[in-house]
Protein backbone atom coordinates (compact mmCIF):
# COMPACT_ATOMS: atom_id res chain seq x y z
CA UNK A 1 0.00 0.00 0.00
CA UNK A 2 1.13 3.72 -0.86
CA UNK A 3 2.44 5.46 1.87
CA UNK A 4 -0.96 8.13 2.87
CA UNK A 5 1.15 10.48 4.23
CA UNK A 6 4.04 10.73 1.39
CA UNK A 7 0.92 11.09 -1.19
CA UNK A 8 -1.84 13.11 0.76
CA UNK A 9 0.37 16.37 0.20
CA UNK A 10 -0.36 16.64 -3.41
CA UNK A 11 -4.19 15.31 -3.48
CA UNK A 12 -4.80 18.82 -2.35
CA UNK A 13 -2.21 21.18 -4.99
CA UNK A 14 -3.73 22.37 -7.58
CA UNK A 15 -2.11 20.43 -10.62
CA UNK A 16 -1.12 23.41 -13.06
CA UNK A 17 -0.87 23.39 -16.84
CA UNK A 18 2.53 21.58 -17.58
CA UNK A 19 3.49 24.29 -20.26
CA UNK A 20 3.35 27.15 -17.64
CA UNK A 21 5.82 25.96 -14.87
CA UNK A 22 5.69 28.48 -11.06
CA UNK A 23 9.05 29.20 -11.52
CA UNK A 24 11.81 30.34 -14.26
CA UNK A 25 13.36 26.83 -14.37
CA UNK A 26 17.55 26.91 -15.65
CA UNK A 27 17.81 25.54 -19.29
CA UNK A 28 20.39 22.36 -19.92
CA UNK A 29 23.74 23.29 -21.32
CA UNK A 30 23.48 20.36 -23.95
CA UNK A 31 27.07 20.54 -24.87
CA UNK A 32 28.00 18.94 -21.83
CA UNK A 33 25.32 16.44 -22.25
CA UNK A 34 26.29 15.68 -25.94
CA UNK A 35 30.54 15.75 -25.98
CA UNK A 36 32.11 15.82 -29.24
CA UNK A 37 32.60 11.86 -28.83
CA UNK A 38 30.82 9.46 -27.25
CA UNK A 39 31.56 5.40 -26.51
CA UNK A 40 33.69 5.22 -29.61
CA UNK A 41 31.15 7.81 -31.79
CA UNK A 42 31.78 10.95 -33.09
CA UNK A 43 29.71 13.77 -33.37
CA UNK A 44 29.25 14.86 -36.86
CA UNK A 45 28.38 18.57 -36.19
CA UNK A 46 27.51 20.85 -33.42
CA UNK A 47 24.89 20.28 -31.39
CA UNK A 48 21.76 22.27 -33.02
CA UNK A 49 19.69 23.25 -29.79
CA UNK A 50 15.67 24.71 -31.17
CA UNK A 51 14.01 26.97 -28.06
CA UNK A 52 10.39 25.90 -27.53
CA UNK A 53 8.96 29.09 -30.42
CA UNK A 54 11.37 27.66 -32.93
CA UNK A 55 9.97 24.10 -32.44
CA UNK A 56 7.95 23.97 -36.06
CA UNK A 57 11.11 24.81 -37.53
CA UNK A 58 12.61 21.36 -36.51
CA UNK A 59 9.76 18.58 -36.04
CA UNK A 60 6.83 21.01 -37.89
CA UNK A 61 3.26 18.76 -37.26
CA UNK A 62 4.55 16.91 -34.29
CA UNK A 63 5.66 20.41 -32.32
CA UNK A 64 2.17 21.22 -31.40
CA UNK A 65 2.10 18.18 -29.22
CA UNK A 66 5.13 18.68 -27.61
CA UNK A 67 4.25 22.42 -26.69
CA UNK A 68 0.85 21.16 -25.08
CA UNK A 69 3.09 19.25 -22.65
CA UNK A 70 5.18 21.87 -21.88
CA UNK A 71 8.56 21.88 -23.92
CA UNK A 72 11.05 24.13 -23.45
CA UNK A 73 13.93 23.29 -26.05
CA UNK A 74 15.00 20.50 -27.92
CA UNK A 75 18.79 19.47 -28.53
CA UNK A 76 19.74 17.19 -31.83
CA UNK A 77 22.75 16.24 -33.35
CA UNK A 78 23.99 12.80 -35.31
CA UNK A 79 26.98 10.42 -34.30
CA UNK A 80 29.03 8.28 -36.74
CA UNK A 81 31.31 5.21 -36.83
CA UNK A 82 32.20 3.18 -39.32
CA UNK A 83 28.84 2.82 -41.34
CA UNK A 84 26.73 3.32 -38.56
CA UNK A 85 24.78 6.28 -37.16
CA UNK A 86 23.13 7.44 -34.28
CA UNK A 87 20.64 10.25 -34.40
CA UNK A 88 20.07 11.46 -31.17
CA UNK A 89 16.89 14.36 -30.02
CA UNK A 90 17.40 15.04 -26.29
CA UNK A 91 13.63 16.67 -25.65
CA UNK A 92 13.48 19.16 -22.19
CA UNK A 93 10.58 20.28 -20.45
CA UNK A 94 9.40 22.55 -17.70
CA UNK A 95 8.38 19.55 -15.48
CA UNK A 96 8.82 15.91 -15.20
CA UNK A 97 5.26 15.20 -15.65
CA UNK A 98 5.40 17.14 -18.76
CA UNK A 99 8.32 14.50 -20.00
CA UNK A 100 6.60 11.69 -18.34
CA UNK A 101 3.51 12.53 -20.57
CA UNK A 102 5.30 12.89 -24.09
CA UNK A 103 6.80 9.47 -23.20
CA UNK A 104 4.11 7.70 -21.89
CA UNK A 105 2.26 8.44 -25.64
CA UNK A 106 4.99 6.63 -27.65
CA UNK A 107 5.35 3.48 -25.40
CA UNK A 108 2.60 0.08 -25.77
CA UNK A 109 2.69 -2.02 -22.89
CA UNK A 110 3.89 -4.83 -25.00
CA UNK A 111 7.38 -3.08 -26.07
CA UNK A 112 10.35 -4.40 -24.62
CA UNK A 113 11.38 -2.15 -21.49
CA UNK A 114 15.09 -1.77 -21.07
CA UNK A 115 16.61 -0.68 -17.46
CA UNK A 116 17.85 2.89 -18.50
CA UNK A 117 16.72 6.39 -16.92
CA UNK A 118 13.06 5.87 -15.29
CA UNK A 119 12.09 3.72 -17.75
CA UNK A 120 13.28 3.51 -21.69
CA UNK A 121 11.75 1.39 -24.72
CA UNK A 122 13.98 -0.77 -26.78
CA UNK A 123 12.97 -0.91 -30.45
CA UNK A 124 14.38 -2.78 -34.00
CA UNK A 125 16.59 0.29 -34.32
CA UNK A 126 15.51 3.20 -31.62
CA UNK A 127 15.46 3.65 -28.18
CA UNK A 128 12.82 5.66 -26.51
CA UNK A 129 14.02 7.26 -23.24
CA UNK A 130 12.54 9.12 -20.12
CA UNK A 131 14.56 10.64 -17.40
CA UNK A 132 13.36 13.31 -14.77
CA UNK A 133 12.35 16.54 -17.29
CA UNK A 134 13.69 14.81 -20.37
CA UNK A 135 12.52 12.92 -23.19
CA UNK A 136 14.91 11.55 -25.61
CA UNK A 137 15.12 9.61 -29.13
CA UNK A 138 17.73 7.55 -30.46
CA UNK A 139 17.53 6.48 -33.72
CA UNK A 140 20.29 4.49 -35.54
CA UNK A 141 21.00 4.58 -39.37
CA UNK A 142 23.02 2.33 -41.67
CA UNK A 143 23.27 -1.11 -44.10
CA UNK A 144 22.79 -2.96 -40.55
CA UNK A 145 20.88 -3.12 -37.46
CA UNK A 146 22.84 -2.26 -34.18
CA UNK A 147 23.37 -4.76 -31.45
CA UNK A 148 21.26 -3.98 -28.18
CA UNK A 149 24.77 -3.61 -26.02
CA UNK A 150 25.43 -0.83 -28.70
CA UNK A 151 22.50 0.88 -28.75
CA UNK A 152 22.05 0.50 -24.84
CA UNK A 153 25.71 1.34 -23.59
CA UNK A 154 25.51 4.78 -26.23
CA UNK A 155 22.30 5.68 -24.43
CA UNK A 156 24.18 4.54 -20.92
CA UNK A 157 26.17 7.59 -21.39
CA UNK A 158 24.08 9.95 -22.15
CA UNK A 159 21.68 8.74 -19.48
CA UNK A 160 24.58 9.23 -16.79
CA UNK A 161 25.41 13.06 -18.29
CA UNK A 162 21.68 13.89 -17.95
CA UNK A 163 20.98 15.40 -14.53
CA UNK A 164 17.65 14.84 -12.29
CA UNK A 165 16.44 11.51 -10.81
CA UNK A 166 14.85 8.37 -11.96
CA UNK A 167 11.87 8.82 -10.29
CA UNK A 168 8.17 8.80 -11.60
CA UNK A 169 6.32 11.52 -11.32
CA UNK A 170 3.65 10.94 -8.12
CA UNK A 171 0.84 11.13 -9.40
CA UNK A 172 1.40 8.27 -11.71
CA UNK A 173 2.09 5.84 -8.20
CA UNK A 174 -1.16 6.38 -6.64
CA UNK A 175 -2.36 4.42 -9.44
CA UNK A 176 -3.99 0.58 -7.74
CA UNK A 177 -1.42 -2.14 -8.74
CA UNK A 178 -3.99 -4.28 -8.61
CA UNK A 179 -4.48 -5.98 -12.42
CA UNK A 180 -2.80 -2.73 -13.66
CA UNK A 181 -1.40 -3.01 -17.22
CA UNK A 182 2.33 -2.34 -16.35
CA UNK A 183 2.85 0.80 -18.92
CA UNK A 184 0.13 1.71 -19.39
CA UNK A 185 -0.42 5.22 -17.52
CA UNK A 186 -0.51 8.43 -19.00
CA UNK A 187 -0.80 11.96 -18.49
CA UNK A 188 -3.36 14.18 -20.40
CA UNK A 189 -2.40 18.30 -20.24
CA UNK A 190 -5.62 19.33 -22.16
CA UNK A 191 -8.64 16.57 -22.82
CA UNK A 192 -8.61 13.12 -22.38
CA UNK A 193 -8.72 10.06 -24.65
CA UNK A 194 -11.45 10.97 -26.98
CA UNK A 195 -12.84 13.69 -24.94
CA UNK A 196 -12.27 17.56 -24.66
CA UNK A 197 -11.57 17.60 -20.62
CA UNK A 198 -11.10 17.14 -17.92
CA UNK A 199 -7.69 19.42 -17.77
CA UNK A 200 -4.36 17.77 -16.57
CA UNK A 201 -5.76 14.40 -16.33
CA UNK A 202 -4.38 11.10 -15.81
CA UNK A 203 -5.09 7.38 -16.86
CA UNK A 204 -3.93 3.72 -16.47
CA UNK A 205 -4.94 0.60 -17.97
CA UNK A 206 -6.59 -2.43 -16.54
CA UNK A 207 -7.65 -5.60 -17.10
CA UNK A 208 -10.59 -7.29 -15.98
CA UNK A 209 -10.82 -11.02 -17.68
CA UNK A 210 -10.71 -10.77 -21.21
CA UNK A 211 -11.97 -6.88 -20.96
CA UNK A 212 -9.77 -3.48 -20.70
CA UNK A 213 -10.95 -0.66 -18.30
CA UNK A 214 -9.60 2.70 -18.15
CA UNK A 215 -9.66 4.35 -14.44
CA UNK A 216 -8.81 7.86 -14.77
CA UNK A 217 -8.33 10.63 -12.62
CA UNK A 218 -8.25 15.12 -12.48
CA UNK A 219 -7.56 16.71 -9.06
CA UNK A 220 -8.63 19.92 -7.94
CA UNK A 221 -11.29 20.54 -10.33
CA UNK A 222 -14.11 22.81 -9.56
CA UNK A 223 -17.71 21.12 -9.83
CA UNK A 224 -18.49 22.87 -12.87
CA UNK A 225 -15.99 21.58 -14.94
CA UNK A 226 -16.87 18.12 -13.88
CA UNK A 227 -20.82 19.38 -14.93
CA UNK A 228 -19.15 20.41 -18.21
CA UNK A 229 -17.42 16.69 -18.73
CA UNK A 230 -20.76 15.02 -17.99
CA UNK A 231 -22.24 17.28 -20.58
CA UNK A 232 -19.74 16.15 -22.97
CA UNK A 233 -20.34 12.81 -22.43
CA UNK A 234 -23.99 13.11 -22.66
CA UNK A 235 -23.17 14.48 -25.96
CA UNK A 236 -22.00 11.45 -27.20
CA UNK A 237 -24.60 9.01 -26.23
CA UNK A 238 -27.18 8.83 -22.85
CA UNK A 239 -27.40 8.92 -19.41
CA UNK A 240 -28.12 5.54 -18.33
CA UNK A 241 -28.35 6.16 -14.62
CA UNK A 242 -27.09 7.78 -11.10
CA UNK A 243 -25.61 5.58 -8.95
CA UNK A 244 -25.04 5.73 -5.41
CA UNK A 245 -21.84 5.36 -3.36
CA UNK A 246 -19.23 6.62 -5.59
CA UNK A 247 -19.34 9.90 -5.32
CA UNK A 248 -21.02 12.33 -5.82
CA UNK A 249 -23.82 12.56 -8.34
CA UNK A 250 -22.06 9.68 -10.10
CA UNK A 251 -23.58 8.83 -13.14
CA UNK A 252 -22.98 5.73 -15.88
CA UNK A 253 -23.64 6.85 -19.39
CA UNK A 254 -23.43 4.78 -22.32
CA UNK A 255 -23.48 5.36 -26.67
CA UNK A 256 -22.38 3.01 -29.20
CA UNK A 257 -18.59 4.39 -29.97
CA UNK A 258 -17.81 4.86 -25.74
CA UNK A 259 -19.33 2.23 -24.49
CA UNK A 260 -20.60 2.47 -20.99
CA UNK A 261 -18.75 4.98 -18.76
CA UNK A 262 -18.76 5.75 -14.87
CA UNK A 263 -18.19 9.40 -13.96
CA UNK A 264 -17.89 10.38 -10.75
CA UNK A 265 -16.80 13.67 -8.61
CA UNK A 266 -15.73 13.86 -4.60
CA UNK A 267 -13.13 15.76 -2.71
CA UNK A 268 -12.54 18.12 -5.66
CA UNK A 269 -11.86 15.16 -7.67
CA UNK A 270 -13.29 14.00 -11.45
CA UNK A 271 -12.44 10.40 -11.59
CA UNK A 272 -14.41 7.66 -13.39
CA UNK A 273 -13.63 4.29 -15.28
CA UNK A 274 -14.35 3.90 -19.20
CA UNK A 275 -15.65 0.33 -21.00
CA UNK A 276 -17.09 -0.70 -17.77
CA UNK A 277 -18.82 -4.05 -18.39
CA UNK A 278 -18.76 -4.62 -14.41
CA UNK A 279 -20.32 -2.40 -11.76
CA UNK A 280 -18.93 -4.03 -8.20
CA UNK A 281 -14.78 -3.85 -9.93
CA UNK A 282 -15.63 -0.09 -11.31
CA UNK A 283 -16.82 1.08 -7.85
CA UNK A 284 -13.46 -0.98 -6.18
CA UNK A 285 -11.04 0.77 -8.60
CA UNK A 286 -12.51 3.89 -7.98
CA UNK A 287 -12.21 2.81 -4.13
CA UNK A 288 -9.08 2.07 -4.44
CA UNK A 289 -7.88 4.87 -6.30
CA UNK A 290 -8.90 7.17 -3.64
CA UNK A 291 -7.49 5.05 -0.81
CA UNK A 292 -4.34 5.93 -2.52
CA UNK A 293 -4.77 9.48 -2.46
CA UNK A 294 -5.76 9.53 1.25
CA UNK A 295 -8.99 11.08 0.35
CA UNK A 296 -12.55 10.24 1.17
CA UNK A 297 -14.69 8.76 -1.98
Amino acid sequence: MINKLTVAFFSVILITNCSTPDKKIEMTDFTMVLPDTLNGFARTDKVKVYPADSLYSYIDGAAEEYLGYGVVQVAGCEYIMNELTFSVDIFEFASPLGAFGIYSRHRLSSDNFINLGTEALLGSSYIYYLKDRFFMTLNSYGDNLPDFESMNSFAAVIDSLLPGTALYPRQIMVFPQKRLIMHSEKFWPHGFEKFAAPESCFSADYKNRSDTWTLFYSLNRDESEYETFKKVIQQRGRILSHTAGVGKNSIYSVSEQDGRILLGYSDRVIFGVLEVSGDYWAKALCEALFDNLGLKL
